[in-house]
Parts: C-alpha cells; sequence; structure tokens
C-alpha cells in the first residue's frame, strides 16, 4: 500500500484549519455545555462573585456565567488559573 504524500502546504494549513474552527469565545450557555462536552469538561453555570464572564475553565471544569456585553464574554479571564474555554 502507498501512503498520500502530504505536501507543505496541506501540512501547515490543516492545523491551521482545526485552531481557526474554535476560535471565538462561545456566547451562549449552550455553546458552553457544548464546548465543555467537547473537552469532556463537566460544567457549572450560575452568576459567580467573580470578574470573569462567559465561558471559561479552572482546574478542569468548565464554568459559563452571563455576561452583559460580547466583551465581557471575549476578553482573557483576569485570574492566572482561569482560561477562555471558545467554541
Amino acid at each position: 500500500r502507498k501512503l498520500k504524500k502530504t505536501t507543505m502546504r496541506s501540512a501547515i494549513l490543516f492545523p491551521l484549519a482545526i485552531a481557526s474552527a474554535a476560535s471565538a469565545p462561545c456566547t451562549s450557555e449552550q455553546a458552553c455545555r457544548d464546548a465543555a462536552a467537547a473537552a469532556d469538561m463537566s460544567i457549572t453555570v450560575g452568576e459567580f462573585r467573580i470578574q470573569t464572564k462567559g465561558c471559561f475553565t479552572k482546574g478542569g471544569r468548565a464554568f459559563w456565567s452571563p455576561a452583559d456585553t460580547y466583551e465581557e464574554m471575549a476578553s482573557e479571564p483576569l485570574y492566572p488559573n482561569q482560561e477562555r474555554l471558545y467554541c
């Protein structure tokens, strides 16, 4: 069996396509739930006493906190142990 030869162009573009597929912040609770499930994470939903809003992770768990603006959902979390979960 012959293996298909991969060109440099396809080797470079394929990872970029994967990365761009999940580069937008989740803007709804359901989108956050779907992203958490895809990442095999459980999710906690609520209004938390922290400034991070939207969909984010902390300690291997996903969180959704309602936000008033897109900017709140898209900004990087203020705390170093949190990360934005993208859809």
